[in-house]
C-alpha cells in the first residue's frame, strides 16, 4: 500500500496495472489530495474497513477479480457504503454501469488529465 499526502482529501485508488497507478497518484498529488494504493485485494479490503475516503476510484478488473465484487465489498463496508465511487475502465459501455450498479461516475481508459481532475473534483 502506497500512501502520499495532501490536502486531507482522502482517495482510495483500486488500480492494478502499476503505471496507471503511478501516473493517477501523481497527478491527484500534484492537485494536493491524499492517495492510497492498495496492492491486492486484502489491502482493499482493510482500507474500505479501517479508513473513511472522501472518493473511491475503482478499475473494474482487477487481480483476476471483477470491480463489482469490490464495489459491493464497498458498500458493505460500514466506513465507505456511502463514499461516492467513481469507475475506471477500458469496457466500452461503461457509462451504462452508472445506472445500472449505482456508481457515482465512470471514467473511461484511456483518458485525460482534464477529464480525470474533473470528475474527481465533481465527486468529492
Amino acid at each position: 500500500m502506497k500512501g502520499v499526502k495532501g490536502n486531507n482529501k482522502r482517495i482510495l485508488l483500486v488500480e492494478d496495472d502499476l503505471s496507471i497507478a503511478e501516473m493517477v497518484s501523481l497527478i491527484l498529488m500534484d492537485n494536493n489530495y491524499d492517495v492510497t494504493i492498495p496492492a491486492n485485494h486484502s489491502q482493499i479490503l482493510s482500507n474500505i474497513n479501517d479508513t473513511i475516503f472522501d472518493l473511491i476510484l475503482l478499475d473494474m478488473s482487477l487481480w483476476g477479480i471483477d470491480g463489482a465484487v469490490i464495489y459491493k465489498d464497498i458498500r458493505g463496508s460500514k466506513k465507505n457504503q456511502t463514499t461516492p465511487v467513481v469507475l475506471m475502465t477500458a469496457r466500452s459501455g461503461a457509462s451504462s454501469m452508472v445506472d445500472a450498479i449505482g456508481v457515482s461516475g465512470v471514467i473511461e481508459k484511456p483518458f485525460e488529465v482534464k477529464e480525470l481532475l474533473k470528475t474527481v473534483n465533481s465527486n468529492i
